[in-house]
């Protein structure tokens, strides 16, 4: 009781500190576990300066490890969806970049091998990196209006490197044949515009088609998932007409 009454105290001073009990301060049986080893305490944070804003919880986490550190004997934890939170936007910032540097060697060296060309092979990344950074700024702006969860930047990247390598591959091969076959450049973009182009224009259409169903859950995932998938398609296809 002691040990809990310390660290209860410590943790009192803290500024930002709105409520702390414990079980030794409300009595709740809820709050005390059954075998007498473990004691829950609830915490109420709130910025002093900001009281409607998001709040450092920073200072609190670091007083807590420090009265663990020093409490012998005794294990003390923080549980919260604030930090849950935290760390799962840094695993996924993590997983974000790691990906997307994989896919673009992956995807340059496949393109470098489909054309035997660096600069005809870079055109098709560069396109689609475009179409993913440009369809995470649109889908920043839905959050605003509709709130989304944090998969969608996933799914706008691995779509985004799909369809955009894709889409882009197809019209650069057929403007590449085109020129082979002896048309003049503007020619060979007007050839390769009116025909593959259109096809892709038609697939794009179909994919967006498809994702759509994914709405019809009326799951914020799976609706998160969606809108990421279908404004990277949509703004893939509308970069390559």
């Amino acid at each position: 009781m002691e040990t809990v009454e310390s660290v209860m105290r410590t943790i009192r001073d803290l500024p930002q500190m709105i409520a702390a009990v414990s079980y030794y301060d409300t009595q709740d049986a809820s709050m005390f576990a059954d075998d007498g080893n473990a004691v829950l305490a609830s915490v109420t944070l709130q910025d002093p300066e900001d009281p409607a804003g998001r709040i450092d919880i920073g200072p609190f986490v670091e007083t807590v490890r420090q009265a663990s550190d020093q409490a012998a004997g005794f294990d003390i934890g923080v549980v919260s969806f604030r930090l849950l939170d935290d760390e799962l936007d840094e695993i996924l910032t993590e997983d974000f970049n790691r990906i997307l540097i994989y896919s673009m060697v992956i995807g340059l060296v496949i393109l470098i091998l489909a054309f035997r060309a660096r600069v005809a092979a870079v055109i098709p990344l560069v396109m689609a990196i475009g179409s993913i950074f440009t369809a995470i700024g649109i889908a920043a702006l839905v959050s605003q209006v509709y709130p989304l969860v944090e998969l969608y930047a996933e799914m706008i990247l691995l779509m985004g490197l799909a369809v955009g390598i894709d889409y882009s591959l197809f019209i650069v091969s057929r403007f590449r044949t085109e020129r082979s076959a002896g048309r003049e450049k503007i020619e060979a973009i007007t050839v390769a515009a009116n025909t593959t182009g259109r096809a892709v224009f038609y697939a794009g259409i179909t994919v967006v088609l498809s994702l759509a169903g994914l709405m019809l859950t009326r799951d914020t995932t799976f609706i998160s998932m969606a809108a990421g998938a279908i404004i990277v398609v949509f703004v893939a296809v509308i970069s390559r007409l």
